[in-house]
Order: structure tokens, then sequence, then C-alpha cells
């Protein structure tokens, strides 16, 4: 495994060794990142193939993968409990959305925590 860091100021760039390819096959990318929330949106894997210049570029934006808890039904104070979830260590930004009904106004909140 390799682990590069980079600070906000930084660009990264990193290649590979050259390989060749057979024009019109198809291929398969794989990467095992790790991208901080504060990360998405500014960050990339690419693909870029490359003759005596630039002949086609590839591009997958990396963010966190969403996490889908489900439905659940608070206690009288807004509480939930959400169990079973086997998270890695690391932050975590939860949201919740309750679209509201005739008694209730709809909400939407966010909150980071962090799994040690």
């Amino acid at each position: 495994m390799l682990r590069v860091d980079a600070e906000p100021d930084q660009d990264l760039n990193m290649d590979s060794a050259s390989f060749a390819v057979t024009a019109g096959a198809s291929f398969t990318l794989f990467a095992a990142v790790d991208v901080p929330a504060e990360s998405a949106g500014n960050a990339y894997v690419a693909v870029i193939f490359i003759g005596a210049t630039e002949v086609e570029r590839h591009r997958l934006d990396l963010a966190p993968q969403p996490i889908g808890l489900g439905e659940a039904t608070t206690s009288p104070t807004g509480a939930f409990i959400a169990g079973d979830l086997s998270l890695e260590p690391g932050a975590y930004q939860l949201r919740g959305d309750y679209p509201g009904d005739i008694d209730h106004w709809p909400v939407h909140t966010e909150s980071i925590i962090r799994v040690e």
C-alpha cells in the first residue's frame, strides 16, 4: 500500500510506468483510496492515454462513499439509535432528513462524528 498526503495548497500527481494497450479494448481501473470529506470535489483518479500527444482521458472524481442507515423512529426527544453499524475508524458526516407531516415542520440536520 502507498500512502500519499497533500496539504490544501499542494497539487499531487503520480504516474505509473507506461504499459501497452489495445485500441478499442475495454479496461478496468482499480484504486483503493481513502478520501476525507473535506477533499470531496478536489480529488480524482485519471487514466490518460498518451501517444505523441494525449489521446483520451477518463477522470473519476473521488468523494467519500455514502452509507445508508435506513429509516429510524425517534424517541420523544428526537434521538435515535443506529444499531449494527460496522464503521471503520475515522470521521463520518451524518445527514438526517425528515419530510415533515401535518403537525411537524420538515428538518434537515448534519453532524460529524468520529469512530475510534
